[in-house]
C-alpha cells in the first residue's frame, strides 16, 4: 500500500474509526519517527511537512473545544 500520513488519517486514527491497516500504518509511521528523532535521516522538508500536518490537526481540535 502506498499511503501517506494526512490530517484525515490522523483524525480517523484518534477517533478510532480507521481500518486495522490504517492503524498499523499510522503506528508504524510514528515508531519510525521516534527512531529517526536523533538521526539525520529525516530531511528538513519531511520534518516541516509533519509539523504542518500536526499543527493543523491540533489547531482544529482546539477550535472545537
Amino acid at each position: 500500500m502506498n499511503q501517506k500520513i494526512t490530517i484525515e488519517l490522523l483524525k480517523k486514527y484518534t477517533n478510532s474509526s480507521c481500518t486495522d491497516e490504517e492503524k498499523a500504518f499510522v503506528e508504524s509511521w510514528y515508531n519510525e519517527l521516534a527512531k529517526l528523532k536523533n538521526k539525520d535521516d529525516l530531511a528538513d522538508e519531511d520534518l516541516y511537512e509533519v509539523k504542518i500536518h500536526l499543527d493543523r490537526y491540533f489547531n482544529s481540535k482546539k477550535m472545537i473545544l
